[in-house]
Protein backbone atom coordinates (compact mmCIF):
# COMPACT_ATOMS: atom_id res chain seq x y z
CA UNK A 1 0.00 0.00 0.00
CA UNK A 2 1.46 3.48 -1.04
CA UNK A 3 2.08 6.39 1.38
CA UNK A 4 0.06 9.42 0.37
CA UNK A 5 2.35 12.15 1.34
CA UNK A 6 0.82 15.92 2.36
CA UNK A 7 2.31 19.36 2.71
CA UNK A 8 4.35 18.20 5.80
CA UNK A 9 5.30 14.76 5.10
CA UNK A 10 6.35 15.36 1.14
CA UNK A 11 10.07 16.13 2.23
CA UNK A 12 10.24 12.94 3.88
CA UNK A 13 9.14 10.66 1.38
CA UNK A 14 11.13 12.82 -0.88
CA UNK A 15 14.45 11.94 1.17
CA UNK A 16 13.59 8.11 1.57
CA UNK A 17 13.25 8.04 -2.31
CA UNK A 18 17.02 9.34 -2.10
CA UNK A 19 17.94 6.83 0.54
CA UNK A 20 18.04 9.68 2.90
CA UNK A 21 16.31 10.32 6.14
CA UNK A 22 14.66 13.73 6.92
CA UNK A 23 13.62 14.99 10.05
CA UNK A 24 12.66 18.27 11.32
CA UNK A 25 14.51 20.97 13.61
CA UNK A 26 12.85 23.81 15.75
CA UNK A 27 14.79 27.00 14.85
CA UNK A 28 13.34 28.27 18.26
CA UNK A 29 14.25 25.46 20.67
CA UNK A 30 16.35 23.12 18.08
CA UNK A 31 14.77 20.19 19.41
CA UNK A 32 14.34 17.94 16.18
CA UNK A 33 11.16 15.74 15.91
CA UNK A 34 9.21 13.32 13.46
CA UNK A 35 6.77 13.28 12.34
CA UNK A 36 6.94 16.67 10.23
CA UNK A 37 4.23 19.06 11.86
CA UNK A 38 3.16 22.44 11.51
CA UNK A 39 4.28 23.63 14.81
CA UNK A 40 6.86 22.16 17.39
CA UNK A 41 5.46 19.71 20.02
CA UNK A 42 8.79 21.29 22.80
CA UNK A 43 7.95 25.11 22.23
CA UNK A 44 4.85 25.27 20.55
CA UNK A 45 6.66 27.63 17.58
CA UNK A 46 5.40 27.31 14.02
CA UNK A 47 7.44 26.08 11.24
CA UNK A 48 10.54 24.20 11.05
CA UNK A 49 13.22 23.28 8.75
CA UNK A 50 14.43 20.13 6.81
CA UNK A 51 17.29 18.40 8.42
CA UNK A 52 18.84 14.77 7.52
CA UNK A 53 19.48 12.28 10.08
CA UNK A 54 21.73 9.45 9.94
CA UNK A 55 18.96 7.36 11.07
CA UNK A 56 20.88 5.75 13.73
CA UNK A 57 19.47 5.00 17.06
CA UNK A 58 17.89 2.44 19.56
CA UNK A 59 14.99 0.19 19.89
CA UNK A 60 13.01 1.82 22.22
CA UNK A 61 9.67 -1.16 21.79
CA UNK A 62 8.99 -3.33 19.47
CA UNK A 63 6.58 -6.71 18.25
CA UNK A 64 6.91 -9.61 16.62
CA UNK A 65 4.14 -10.56 13.96
CA UNK A 66 3.45 -14.03 13.09
CA UNK A 67 0.27 -14.13 11.26
CA UNK A 68 -0.24 -12.04 7.87
CA UNK A 69 -3.00 -8.98 7.84
CA UNK A 70 -3.54 -10.42 3.92
CA UNK A 71 -2.60 -13.07 1.79
CA UNK A 72 -0.46 -10.83 -0.45
CA UNK A 73 1.65 -10.28 2.80
CA UNK A 74 1.48 -14.14 4.48
CA UNK A 75 5.34 -14.72 3.24
CA UNK A 76 6.61 -12.03 4.77
CA UNK A 77 5.62 -13.34 8.25
CA UNK A 78 7.47 -13.59 11.13
CA UNK A 79 8.32 -10.25 11.05
CA UNK A 80 9.62 -7.60 13.43
CA UNK A 81 8.56 -3.91 13.64
CA UNK A 82 10.16 -2.06 15.97
CA UNK A 83 9.59 1.60 17.75
CA UNK A 84 13.40 3.26 17.11
CA UNK A 85 14.33 6.46 19.23
CA UNK A 86 16.89 7.92 16.80
CA UNK A 87 20.34 9.30 18.51
CA UNK A 88 18.71 13.03 17.63
CA UNK A 89 15.50 11.85 20.12
CA UNK A 90 12.85 11.68 18.56
CA UNK A 91 11.03 8.34 17.77
CA UNK A 92 9.95 6.73 14.29
CA UNK A 93 8.86 3.10 13.51
CA UNK A 94 9.64 0.72 11.15
CA UNK A 95 10.22 -3.01 10.20
CA UNK A 96 13.34 -4.22 11.33
CA UNK A 97 15.07 -6.03 8.05
CA UNK A 98 15.20 -9.78 7.09
CA UNK A 99 14.16 -11.42 10.32
CA UNK A 100 16.36 -10.23 12.21
CA UNK A 101 15.71 -10.81 16.18
CA UNK A 102 15.41 -7.63 17.98
CA UNK A 103 15.34 -6.27 21.99
CA UNK A 104 15.09 -3.49 23.56
CA UNK A 105 18.32 -1.44 23.68
CA UNK A 106 19.89 -2.92 20.57
CA UNK A 107 21.90 0.30 17.95
CA UNK A 108 20.09 0.18 14.97
CA UNK A 109 20.98 1.94 11.50
CA UNK A 110 18.49 2.49 8.30
CA UNK A 111 17.85 0.59 5.97
CA UNK A 112 15.77 1.06 1.79
CA UNK A 113 13.00 -1.01 0.65
CA UNK A 114 12.68 0.15 -2.56
CA UNK A 115 8.57 -0.70 -3.69
CA UNK A 116 7.69 0.18 -7.07
CA UNK A 117 7.06 3.25 -6.85
CA UNK A 118 7.68 4.46 -3.24
CA UNK A 119 10.81 3.83 -0.50
CA UNK A 120 10.08 2.78 3.01
CA UNK A 121 12.59 2.92 5.58
CA UNK A 122 13.37 -0.17 7.69
CA UNK A 123 16.37 -0.46 10.25
CA UNK A 124 19.07 -3.26 10.60
CA UNK A 125 20.15 -4.32 14.05
CA UNK A 126 24.02 -3.71 14.32
CA UNK A 127 24.72 -4.18 17.96
CA UNK A 128 23.08 -5.75 21.17
CA UNK A 129 23.72 -4.16 24.84
CA UNK A 130 26.73 -5.11 25.99
CA UNK A 131 27.91 -6.51 29.36
CA UNK A 132 28.81 -3.17 30.70
CA UNK A 133 25.49 -1.50 29.45
CA UNK A 134 24.19 -0.26 32.67
CA UNK A 135 20.58 0.61 31.89
CA UNK A 136 17.92 -1.95 33.26
CA UNK A 137 16.27 -2.87 29.80
CA UNK A 138 14.63 -5.86 31.53
CA UNK A 139 10.50 -6.22 31.05
CA UNK A 140 7.36 -8.28 32.13
CA UNK A 141 7.46 -8.98 35.96
CA UNK A 142 11.11 -8.35 36.52
CA UNK A 143 11.23 -4.65 35.39
CA UNK A 144 12.57 -2.63 37.77
CA UNK A 145 13.27 -5.27 40.66
CA UNK A 146 16.91 -5.68 41.48
CA UNK A 147 18.88 -8.27 39.30
CA UNK A 148 19.48 -10.35 41.76
CA UNK A 149 15.99 -10.69 43.13
CA UNK A 150 14.93 -11.38 39.60
CA UNK A 151 12.35 -14.36 39.14
CA UNK A 152 12.12 -14.87 43.03
CA UNK A 153 8.77 -14.54 44.47
CA UNK A 154 8.16 -10.85 45.62
CA UNK A 155 6.94 -12.61 48.98
CA UNK A 156 11.07 -13.75 49.48
CA UNK A 157 12.76 -10.73 48.27
CA UNK A 158 15.69 -9.64 50.44
CA UNK A 159 16.01 -12.73 52.35
CA UNK A 160 18.66 -15.15 52.31
CA UNK A 161 18.00 -18.34 49.97
CA UNK A 162 20.67 -20.44 52.33
CA UNK A 163 18.04 -19.69 55.43
CA UNK A 164 15.30 -21.25 54.20
CA UNK A 165 11.79 -21.10 55.50
CA UNK A 166 9.90 -18.20 56.09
Amino acid sequence: MRPEPDDESGVYWEGLARHQVILQRCAVCAATRFPPMPSCPECGAEGGSPVESAATGTVYSFVRVHRAFSAEHAADVPYTVAVVELDERCRMLGRIVDGQPAAIGDRVSPAFADHEDWTELRFRVCAAPGPDDSEDRRVGADAGRDPAEAGRDPAEAGRDPAEGGR
